[in-house]
């Protein structure tokens, strides 16, 4: 199952989606089209996306071992 179809079928929100920063990585490239500074995805980076009609939107990118906040614009 995609996330896309995770999201079109989800019953509530917010929704947690896991993976590995391999397969995560990959997301976000197809999803924003854009690089991001390496400092703003350090280990156990949380992605934070906003979805709308079949669309991924990065809102930020949290870095729970030093607790930095990237907003994206």
């Amino acid at each position: 199952m995609t996330l896309t179809e995770v999201m079109e079928k989800a019953q509530a929100e917010p929704i947690l989606a896991v993976s590995h920063g391999g397969a995560m990585w990959a997301f976000y490239l197809k999803a924003t089209a854009q690089n991001l500074d390496p400092k703003e995805r350090g280990n156990c980076a949380i992605c934070h996306f906003h979805y709308d009609q079949e669309h991924f939107k990065l809102a930020e990118v949290i870095d729970p071992l030093t607790g930095d906040v990237y907003d994206w614009k």
